[in-house]
């Protein structure tokens, strides 16, 4: 007699959380006691996970705000937000920096690197505040800047550097502790096209060959278009069209 086969359930695959998920997210700032600007009016949003997503519209309609809302950076007024499946509402904030430090890498317009610091020291920092591998740390942000063609200038300051290569410092920086999201706000802002052609290619580079997660504010055009999808922002909502 044969004997009987086990019963088996056939695994059922489970989806990927979104890299983030935002509903109802309102942000308002008290200018003064009599004025009140309401930056974000109900925003909803979902951002799928190795997504490249480019939020566009006019100065002061809110797509910074919601950047700094994605990333932890600032709480809202009112609404939920949610990172990798994990709502930030139930969050303490010492959860909060552990996931900004290992999951979201952020690059700004203004560079912020550290001046007394050279480009080797400046994108080792976020590794040695986040538990990195002291032993590795060295080799892991050498070889960040030598992929983005700063080889010679790895002992260089900020001063010593040109805009395009502060910001590829600062886009190394971004990645030392291999994060899997990218907010990017005006990475090409400060930049000649040169520099900005540069910072577009490795944005890409990063997001089809190691599926990086990208939310990217920007008004250049050539870089919005390089992203999966375009969303609009005016007064303070999002929209999928102009």
């Amino acid at each position: 007699m044969s004997k009987s086969q086990p019963n088996t359930v056939p695994a059922v695959a489970t989806a990927a959380p979104p890299a983030f998920h935002a509903r109802g997210v309102c942000k308002q700032y008290k200018l003064d006691r009599h004025t009140i600007v309401e930056v974000l009016r109900g925003v909803d949003l979902t951002v799928r996970a190795g997504e490249w997503v480019a939020l566009v519209g006019a100065s002061g309609c809110g797509k910074s705000t919601l950047l700094h809302l994605l990333g932890a950076l600032d709480e809202p007024d009112h609404g939920e937000i949610s990172c990798l499946g994990r709502a930030y509402g139930s969050m303490k904030a010492g959860a909060k920096a552990t996931l900004r430090r290992h999951d979201i890498g952020f690059v700004f317009q203004s560079y912020h690197l550290f001046p007394e610091l050279d480009a080797l020291e400046n994108v080792m920092l976020p590794g040695m505040q986040g538990g990195v591998d002291a032993s590795g740390l060295v080799d892991r942000a050498r070889a960040l800047l030598v992929r983005f063609g700063l080889e010679t200038r790895l002992r260089h300051r900020p001063l010593e550097l040109s805009g395009g290569e502060q910001q590829r410092v600062a886009l190394a920086r971004a990645l030392i502790n291999g994060p899997r999201i990218l907010l990017a706000d005006e990475p090409t802002g400060n930049l000649d096209a040169a520099a900005a052609a540069g910072i577009i290619g490795l944005l890409e580079q990063l997001h089809k060959d190691e599926g990086k997660t990208i939310v990217m504010v920007t008004h250049d055009h050539t870089l919005a278009q390089r992203a999966d999808h375009i969303l609009h922002m005016t007064n303070g909502l999002v929209t999928t069209g102009p």
